[in-house]
């Protein structure tokens, strides 16, 4: 039986029919915008993948929002290796998890 055969049962309720038929348009309009969106995220899926056997291109995620990035290797390399001279790296001699390890170990035995 249909929406509209059900609502003209309901007697003299206008506000509750116009209610039900919004709900419902609302779930159908969600679920086709979704599935058309799972075909796109699809396809990307499937560039994305053609794109990473190209190897003179990187593809990675950005570290801000949910942005993949692709870019020229070189340009890539370059961009590393400025941003590893331009800030205050230093080589460890030791690993720092060492001097953590007993008293982490302690912790966790109480």
């Amino acid at each position: 039986m249909n929406l509209e055969k059900r609502l003209f049962r309901i007697e003299d309720n206008d506000e509750m029919k116009h209610n039900v038929r919004s709900q419902v348009a609302k779930i159908i309009n969600t679920s086709a915008w979704e599935n058309k969106l799972d075909i796109s995220q699809k396809v990307m899926m499937k560039t994305i993948q053609q794109l990473r056997k190209n190897k003179n291109i990187h593809v990675c995620q950005a570290d801000k929002g949910n942005v993949t990035v692709v870019m020229n290797y070189d340009e890539y390399d370059s961009k590393l290796l400025s941003m590893l001279n331009a800030f205050p790296y230093k080589k460890l001699t030791q690993d720092p998890h060492s001097n953590m390890k007993k008293p982490l170990k302690t912790l966790s035995n109480k």
